[in-house]
């Protein structure tokens, strides 16, 4: 396999990362296993992620993107700050504005270091920017009125959330693992072989050596096909 260090229309230089040295790799594989090349054996990897190891993740640091949605809602729903930090009360958010930064804390959660309101990294979610949102809000509504609506748009959302399918891949149906990427080897609807690359966050491996798949409806993996004596397509 020839590169050539400088594209020939634009004149940039190759730039390379490490993505692209493992695609190449992989490109050269398939090209040496299609003409019964030599191909390198390089040293066993295993998955550095795993879909549990994912959840635990989502789950640990799911507090932001609550507080951002809690802050959201709340925005609208008040008419003074100090309603505000009564509602964000009965919604089991805790605001603290005594210190210099203002700091989130979502109560009877997992957790334990509150949250500076300038870590949220959007500027309506500063104090002085939250109190002038508020101010705008000419419908005013009760702590009770608040919860209930809450409750009612997280059962919306909870019924609409995306349900994972779970995929049983067995050892003979892999082609290799690696630290980021499963390659599961199948048959495309042209009769043509193909490899998909399934990130590690969505594979959890068994005891028995093969592998458990989540995916949902609207994931995409990549995947290598051979479409013609020189061309792979990605």
């Amino acid at each position: 396999m020839v590169l050539n260090a400088t594209d020939p229309l634009t004149l940039n230089k190759f730039q390379q990362n490490k993505n692209d040295l493992e695609r190449l790799k992989e490109i050269s594989d398939r090209i040496s296993k299609e003409y019964g090349c030599k191909i390198i054996v390089r040293p066993e990897q295993k998955l550095g992620n795993s879909h549990k190891n994912y959840l635990v993740y989502l789950a640990q640091n799911s507090y932001r993107k609550e507080i951002k949605n809690k802050l959201e809602f709340l925005m609208n729903h008040s008419h003074t700050w100090e309603d505000f930090k009564e509602k964000a009360s009965a919604l089991n958010l805790k605001v603290d504005d005594t210190k210099k930064y203002t700091t989130y804390l979502l109560e009877g959660s997992e957790q334990t270091k509150k949250i500076r309101d300038r870590s949220l990294k959007n500027d309506k979610f500063l104090k002085e920017n939250l109190k002038e949102r508020i101010e705008k809000n000419t419908i005013g509504y009760s702590v009770e009125e608040v919860v209930k609506l809450w409750n009612d748009k997280e059962s919306i959302q909870e019924k609409n959330q995306e349900k994972e399918i779970s995929i049983l891949v067995e050892d003979w149906q892999i082609e290799k693992e690696t630290e980021n990427f499963l390659y599961v080897t199948i048959d495309t609807a042209l009769d043509k072989e193909a490899t998909i690359k399934i990130p590690a966050r969505c594979v959890d491996k068994l005891e028995n050596g093969d592998y458990q798949v989540f995916i949902k409806n609207k994931d995409r993996f990549s995947y290598l096909e051979l479409l013609q004596e020189n061309t792979i397509l990605m």
